[in-house]
């Protein structure tokens, strides 16, 4: 007996089964979304809110951690500077004239930068 064939080769009782298995299959997912659906969406988005704000201060309370890091540290740094300037001060063997040159035994000091 000869039997219908739509375009794709299968016969019209395949392709009803076919729907109706996938239609009943997408009722049962929804269905069990809903029931098993942990909280309404106010709660999730007071959740999401909540995790949002902790996230918030957390990033505050890095950044204020890093902030008080770098004073420190150019603190550090200032003071190390000023050290190197007065030592360099103190040590007129390191200083150059104005010309860009070292200073030499023979220079009367006329010459060198403060």
């Amino acid at each position: 007996m000869l039997e219908w064939r739509g375009s794709s080769g299968r016969n019209r009782s395949d392709t009803s089964a076919v729907t109706a298995v996938f239609l009943t299959g997408a009722m049962i997912g929804v269905a069990t979304g809903l029931l098993l659906a942990p909280q309404s969406g106010e709660e999730t988005r007071a959740r999401i809110r909540q995790k949002a704000k902790d996230k918030m201060d957390r990033a505050k309370g890095r950044a204020g951690q890093v902030t008080d890091t770098a004073r420190e540290r150019a603190g550090q740094a200032a003071e190390a500077a000023g050290q190197a300037a007065r030592s360099t001060i103190a040590g007129d063997d390191n200083r150059t004239t104005r010309q860009g040159r070292r200073r030499s035994s023979t220079d009367n000091g006329d010459e060198l930068l403060p």
